[in-house]
């Protein structure tokens, strides 16, 4: 086995470049009309149909319905809160989309 600035978990590998936080994940938050989110977060907590939930860095893939509640994530700026309708959430390789309705 060779070793690089890669690393393998699972059959999948996460490219830890020079500068990047191995602790971070990708968010992406839209609603229909706009782009409300996109950056590097710690953690996420979403209004799931049946609870809240937290999703962390190497989060086990998922899709969750959403709905009216606050969407709290922690990034670069500090702690923000999200107030939506309804949504949809996927987390798939430590990129967290979720698609929302205001």
């Amino acid at each position: 086995m060779c070793y690089s600035d890669k690393v393998i978990i699972t059959n999948k590998t996460t490219n830890h470049s020079k500068g990047s936080d191995p602790k971070k994940m990708k968010l992406r938050i839209i609603t229909p009309n706009e782009l409300l989110f996109e950056g590097d977060v710690e953690s996420v907590t979403l209004p799931g149909t049946v609870g809240s939930f937290t999703v962390l860095n190497n989060h086990a893939p998922i899709i969750s319905s959403l709905e009216s509640g606050i969407i709290a994530y922690k990034g670069a700026n500090g702690q923000v809160e999200i107030a939506i309708r309804s949504g949809f959430a996927e987390v798939r390789d430590n990129i967290l989309s979720v698609c929302v309705e205001q």
